[in-house]
């Protein structure tokens, strides 16, 4: 399930919540990202690992109870922005360099989360409703900067939740930045894609609710977009790795779930030949997560080599200079 509102974050929630896929913009194959739960301490923590590698190294170093996950690369592959509850109150966004140094808070400390790179790195879509729900919820951008806090008056809003629904997220710009892909929940078991212009205009919808999708991620070329299905319990089409085009057509099941096997949190390669995402082992008695990689035709499927209960992957490219943007808004 997506995380709530009304429940503060716990082992169960973190394990099982399907979180956020995110924009992958056209490079060569970095490193992974992703958060690991510790039984022990209640902690999520990111990691970050080559995909055939793996050379593990632990990015962040967090307090006991707290958690930091749902990564997003930024397109020139030099800094990962993320979100954490370890302020405070609820879940805002950071910033730090691909090592896991230089951690900075960039929102303030109202709810402000699940951050996604513009392609040019100048801008961060995030989910927010900046401490009023529902009267601010929605997906909102705001300008990349190097110092001080941002807040709801530094930000530009993108969409306002539906009458019928709980709330947007998971937002997703698309690689040539004229489109923010993102999910609308309306319960945690129907959710659907949708498409909307950086200003708000020309919004979308995708697929439908019954399907329960969720965390789009756009493939480096554009001409996909990978989401997961039915990530709160076992149901017809459940667990699936999906594929459609940016208008909602070419529907395709890329990987199938099955009763062992519960796909979720889609994330292409930088060079549009691979995927990753989390499987879930449901018929072993909820057994933790691990990461998966497959070509991007979900074939040669392997299991990432590290330690498990790894959940919410994000696929970086190697540094390269900033490229740049004149659609993003």
């Amino acid at each position: 399930m997506h995380r709530t509102r009304l429940a503060s974050l716990s082992a169960v929630f973190v394990l099982v919540s399907a979180g956020t896929a995110h924009a992958t913009f056209p490079g060569k194959d970095g490193r992974l990202t992703y958060n690991r739960f510790d039984d022990a301490t209640k902690t999520a923590s990111i990691f970050s690992a080559r995909p055939h590698g793996p050379d593990e190294r632990q990015l962040t170093h967090f307090a006991k109870g707290t958690a930091a996950q749902f990564t997003d690369w930024s397109p020139d592959g030099r800094l990962i922005a993320f979100d954490s509850d370890q302020a405070g109150a609820g879940p805002v966004t950071y910033v730090m360099r691909a090592d896991g140094s230089h951690v900075r808070q960039l929102t303030d400390t109202a709810f402000s989360a699940d951050p996604a790179w513009s392609p040019s790195g100048k801008r961060i879509a995030i989910e927010a409703d900046w401490g009023d729900y529902p009267a601010s919820e929605g997906i909102y951008t705001f300008r990349f900067r190097k110092s001080g806090l941002i807040g709801q008056n530094d930000a530009v809003r993108v969409t306002t939740a539906a009458p019928d629904a709980e709330f947007d997220s998971e937002p997703q710009y698309s690689p040539d930045g004229k489109w923010i892909a993102f999910t609308r929940f309306k319960s945690a078991e129907q959710s659907a894609i949708f498409r909307v212009r950086p200003d708000g205009s020309h919004l979308r919808q995708l697929t439908e609710f019954a399907e329960n999708g969720s965390a789009p991620d756009w493939s480096p070329n554009g001409k996909w977009i990978a989401y997961d299905t039915h990530d709160v319990a076992i149901a017809p089409n459940a667990g699936n790795i999906v594929l459609i085009h940016p208008d909602g057509s070419g529907h395709r099941v890329l990987i199938a779930g099955t009763d062992d096997n519960f796909n979720q949190n889609p994330v292409f390669s930088p060079s549009g030949k691979f995927i990753a995402w989390a499987l879930f082992k449901t018929a072993a008695g909820g057994q933790p997560p691990d990461i998966y990689t497959a070509r991007v035709d979900g074939k040669h499927r392997r299991k990432l080599g590290v330690a498990g209960n790894t959940n919410k992957p994000d696929w970086g490219s190697r540094p390269h200079k900033h490229r740049h943007d004149h659609h993003e808004h």
